[in-house]
Order: structure tokens, then sequence, then C-alpha cells
């Protein structure tokens, strides 16, 4: 499982505010507005731009940082 925070999440050509990003153990994502901390949940300051993985066995979050005036490399 994997799950992110961040300030703005853009996924699938929607964008959420103060929301976290989940990729289940059975593959499935889930996002949810931030209400409380939830333990093991990675926090990214700022924007972020978020797709699956299509090349890895187990399915993992590809994040890529977002500034206002471009993009970031992967991290």
């Amino acid at each position: 499982m994997e799950r992110i925070m961040a300030h703005r999440i853009i996924y699938g050509g929607k964008e959420y505010v103060n929301h976290i990003i989940e990729l289940d153990d059975g593959g499935k994502v889930h996002l949810y507005p931030f209400e409380h901390e939830i333990h093991s949940t990675r926090f990214i300051s700022g924007s972020i731009s978020v797709a699956l993985s299509s090349d890895a066995a187990p399915l993992r979050l590809v994040v890529t940082r977002v500034k206002p005036c471009g993009r970031e490399p992967q991290l």
C-alpha cells in the first residue's frame, strides 16, 4: 500500500486540493480529503502529478512535482 498527502494532487485529469491518494494492495486508487494524519502517509509539500506505473509489478504510484512555471524531474 502507498499513501501520499499533498497540497494539490493532479490525477486522472482532475485536481484535488489537500487530498490523500492511496494505492491499495489490490491495485485500486482511492482519493479522499485530508481530515487527520494517518500512519505511514508520505507528505509532499506543494503540487504533484500522480500516475500509475505501467512497467512495474506490482503497481506503484509515480509522482512528479509540479511547479507553477513548469515541472521538476520525477521523484
